[in-house]
């Protein structure tokens, strides 16, 4: 799991990095939004995938040459233990912190809906708010002051920002980055992909309403004058978020002969995500070895002759064991091996007839084996 957050956080900085130096002065604002949502996503998926190889290795000859692990892991495993729980209830701490936080937030609006007038209109409902306020909107809602909206002090552009908002479905984005910041709240990335994501809201807004009106000058005094209050409520886009040097400039920006280029970049970039963030697992596998091949000096050739009770013949097939062809659990493995070799003599024990095969078996499920044989008679003698 440490890895996997490792990885998700380095993954999701590199996708940053980039937006910030290649494609944030872009006006491709719709491609820069998808590749943010995107960024988010891959961060939590890249280090999921696994690439599997294939190898081929020699047959074993007897298991109980291969147990190399220790006694003391039990112990070792045990503090592990401890030191998980530990982690898991600081986690558990903060999701609780962030989910309380997230639901008053949730909370107020709707209570601001159901205490005030609202005026509902074909695209949204305008909530009459009794504070000034500066406008804002969540899904289908502006929240707007009501003597502003009553006297038309409201300029017409400032709704359809709001509208803008409203019709490209931007509280979905920001629900999305807040059940994230949920989950992963010891992620701090998250918090700038959220900045980012919001300041692009603000650049879709802008752009479509400069689209409608042509004026670009005039809508840059408006953001001006409405710049001076704030408040601003969580969850929400306002008409005044981040009026910064970037999003006066990016109103009157035009677009780079570079553009077509930049975008293509993020191609290289997700190959580059796969290759450094995904894992890679090799399955090793054993092809059977005929009766007659299987000799060496700690294992016997076993015959036809030779009593089955005289005799382990363990084959491994991807997840399932068998044993003298009984199909045995991992967990009754060492138990099964105990019943096998109950009568064997000390002899017998030291200088066992065993035939072992594996096939499709990854290095845990040979280790898991290993384990169970050294839990057992075998294993001790």
């Amino acid at each position: 799991m440490g890895l996997y957050i490792l990885k998700s956080v380095l993954c999701l900085s590199v996708c940053l990095c980039f937006y910030h130096l290649v494609l944030e002065q872009e006006k491709a604002h719709k491609t820069k939004r998808y590749f943010l949502l995107a960024s988010l996503v891959l961060s939590l998926l890249v280090p999921l995938i696994t690439f599997t190889s294939y190898e081929y290795v020699e047959p074993i000859s007897d298991p109980t040459t291969l147990l190399t692990l220790a006694d003391s892991q039990d112990a070792a495993v045990n503090k592990a233990n401890t030191s998980l729980n530990i982690i898991l209830g600081i986690y558990c701490l903060g999701v609780a912190v962030y989910l309380i936080r997230f639901l008053i937030n949730l909370n107020k609006i709707r209570l601001s809906i159901l205490q005030h007038n609202t005026v509902k209109n074909n695209i949204y409902t305008a909530v009459l708010v009794l504070k000034r306020i500066v406008p804002h909107s969540f899904f289908n809602y502006i929240f707007i002051n009501k003597d502003a909206y009553t006297t038309n002090a409201i300029p017409a552009e400032v709704f359809q920002h709001e509208e803008a908002h409203i019709k490209q479905k931007h509280s979905l984005d920001l629900l999305f980055i807040e059940v994230l910041q949920i989950i992963f709240w010891f992620n701090p990335l998250l918090y700038f992909t959220k900045k980012a994501i919001k300041l692009n809201h603000e650049f879709l807004a802008d752009e479509a309403v400069v689209n409608q009106h042509k004026n670009i000058e005039t809508y840059q005094h408006l953001l001006v004058n409405f710049s001076s209050n704030p408040h601003q409520v969580a969850l929400s886009s306002s008409f005044n978020y981040s009026l910064t040097k970037k999003r006066i400039l990016m109103l009157s920006k035009s677009s780079s002969k570079l553009k077509w280029l930049r975008l293509f970049a993020i191609l290289p970039l997700l190959a580059g995500l796969l290759f450094s963030f995904s894992s890679r697992e090799t399955i090793y596998k054993t092809l059977l070895v005929p009766t007659e091949n299987v000799a060496s000096n700690t294992t016997k050739v076993i015959t036809e002759n030779l009593p089955q009770e005289k005799q382990i013949v363990l084959s491994v097939n991807e997840n399932t064991i068998k044993i003298n062809n009984k199909e045995v659990a991992l967990e009754n493995v060492t138990d099964e091996i105990n019943k096998i070799t109950k009568s064997w003599s000390k002899q017998e024990l030291i200088d066992p007839n065993i035939k072992v095969s594996f096939n499709n078996v990854p290095k845990n499920g040979i280790a898991n084996i290993e384990l169970a044989f050294k839990a057992s008679r075998l294993g001790k003698a």
